[in-house]
């Protein structure tokens, strides 16, 4: 038996909890700094704002993360 199987079947059953694990964090993070949007100081507020921007994106390149990485290795073209 090919010990690269193992090897891959580890790395895909792992991939698939990391990102379940990192989506969980991300929409944490949505949720949290949306809070501190809303009912922050207004000294803060554009610091959350902006950290709220990023979770979003983080959140969408997570969920597309294997959309991307086909599209890449298919050739960006």
């Amino acid at each position: 038996m090919n010990p690269f199987t193992k090897i891959n079947t580890f790395v895909v059953n792992t991939t698939g909890s990391v990102t379940t694990l990192v989506i969980s964090i991300f929409i944490l993070a949505i949720i949290v700094t949306g809070a501190m949007v809303a009912w922050g100081s207004e000294e803060n507020v554009p610091r959350f704002k902006k950290a709220l921007m990023w979770s979003i994106v983080g959140l969408m390149v997570t969920v597309l993360a294997r959309t991307i990485v086909t599209w890449v290795r298919n050739g960006v073209a």
